[in-house]
């Protein structure tokens, strides 16, 4: 799922996002120092299928018992 990788990898996505606005800045003799990602939002619809997905999950382990 790429929204979990996203979530999980935020420091290589902050690496690769600093090295493309230094790649488009460098010219004009700018230069990031930091670049982080803090918050990720999700559609309100996305939102409610993952919880839908999860809850489905829970109780098909709680059948299992």
């Amino acid at each position: 799922m790429i929204l979990a990788k996203m979530i999980s990898d935020r420091e290589a996505l902050d690496r690769e996002l600093q090295a493309i606005l230094d790649a488009k800045t460098g010219e004009w003799g700018i230069k990031m120092q930091s670049v982080e990602i803090r918050d990720v939002g999700i559609p309100a619809s996305l939102e409610d299928a993952m919880s839908r997905k999860a809850q489905k999950a829970q109780g098909a382990a709680g059948c299992r018992m």
